[in-house]
């Protein structure tokens, strides 16, 4: 339950018209998952997120491509816009646990 909670979360966020910055772990997974997602999982990069422990491991390595990824979007794809400007801004940190792991997952995948 907790985790559809985040997941709402991150859907209101987005569609928000204020800035609205993550500002938990849970948050941010569940962000990350959905614009690799997006991204077509470059490189294989979401199986790689999965595994690493902390939000500044997350960000070191994903910063660059959601900075690209932005760079490229087109101005009226908004909510590809927010969503990788939410994770470039995120407030979050701390560590990425088993329970939230199943964020980087879509919904109904048995998260």
């Amino acid at each position: 339950m907790i985790l559809e909670i985040i997941r709402q979360a991150i859907e209101i966020k987005l569609r928000c018209n204020t800035e609205t910055p993550l500002i938990s772990p849970g948050e941010y997974c569940c962000a990350c998952g959905m614009a690799l997602r997006i991204l077509g999982n470059p490189s294989g990069l979401l199986e790689e997120a999965r595994k690493m422990e902390t939000i500044s491991q997350l960000r070191e390595k994903l910063d660059p491509v959601f900075e690209k990824a932005l760079e490229a979007q087109p101005e009226e794809a908004t909510q590809n816009r927010r969503l990788f400007h939410m994770l470039l801004h995120s407030r979050a940190e701390g560590p990425v646990t088993e329970e939230i792991r199943p964020l980087f997952d879509p919904p109904g995948s048995g998260a």
